[in-house]
């Protein structure tokens, strides 16, 4: 009776409405939406890279390399978790949208671009939770990529701020969240002390499982000792692969800021699984 699960999607919630409305009896139709959004989150990650990375086949490497992810596996074959795929997508337009505004040479320009960069994050937020993961890559760019005056690279980060806050807010408001521990759901604002407990051990497995095909779902239904010495392998795998591109971080700031976005965005998902 103490259990709590409501998440507030209403962005992805209204793509299965459509879905109940054009095709009520096609599974068929509904994967082809869900594939659709993977279509146009490539696209998206592919001018990302383009814009961010200098040499173009190192662009289109990455982006091979994540359109044959597995993780994208449950967000694109099961239909029930497309807000991944909704949320994902948005959130790297907002990314993209982010440089262009702060490149930008005309004043005018740098507001439109500003403007759908935000709203952009908006729109991914309103499609899952976990879009606040972007906001490890903003902070990321701020500190890492960008250059120029400190003051105003933290200004540009105020906008998403502000949206955050609306957003936790209206969440809270409208009794949205997680409590009771149901699975591996933690939801940070509830149950902040719980939920750091946990996030050392998961941001571990979550960037491990990147870096490797060391699998962190296998993580989740495992117990112990197994689960000891999995998590042990990972910190070790972890471990050699950062020793690995330390030299390329030292001397990059392209790379340094894709990985500390990478290890900041993997923040938020701890809070729902490992």
């Amino acid at each position: 009776p103490d259990t709590q699960l409501t998440f507030m999607r209403p962005l992805s919630s209204l793509t299965h409405l459509l879905d109940h409305w054009l095709w009520p009896d096609s599974a068929l139709a509904m994967h082809l939406h869900s594939l659709f959004w993977f279509g146009l989150l490539l696209l998206f990650t592919f001018r990302a890279y383009r814009n961010l990375i200098v040499q173009p086949w190192a662009a289109g490497l990455a982006c091979v390399m994540f359109a044959l992810d597995s993780a994208h596996a449950s967000p694109v074959g099961w239909i029930a978790n497309r807000n991944g795929l909704v949320s994902a997508t948005f959130a790297v337009a907002c990314m993209l949208c982010h440089h262009h505004a702060r490149t930008a040479r005309g004043v005018r320009a740098r507001w439109a671009w500003g403007a759908l960069a935000c709203a952009a994050f908006v729109t991914c937020m309103l499609a899952a939770e976990l879009g606040v993961g972007m906001l490890g890559y903003l902070v990321s760019y701020a500190f890492l990529y960008e250059r120029g005056a400190l003051r105003s690279r933290l200004l540009s980060l105020s906008p998403y701020a502000v949206v955050v806050a609306g957003f936790s807010m209206a969440r809270a408001r409208l009794g949205y969240g997680v409590m009771g521990g149901f699975g591996n759901y933690i939801d940070p604002l509830q149950e902040p002390l719980r939920f750091l407990r946990v996030l050392p051990v998961r941001v571990t497995m979550l960037i491990s499982s990147q870096l490797s095909r060391f699998c962190s779902d296998l993580y989740e239904i495992s117990l112990p000792p197994v689960s000891g010495y999995m998590l042990a392998i990972a910190a070790g795998l972890l471990l050699i692969g950062v020793w690995f591109v330390m030299p390329t971080l030292r001397a990059d700031r392209v790379h340094r800021f894709f990985f500390a976005g990478a290890v900041l965005s993997a923040i938020p998902p701890a809070g729902a699984t490992a």
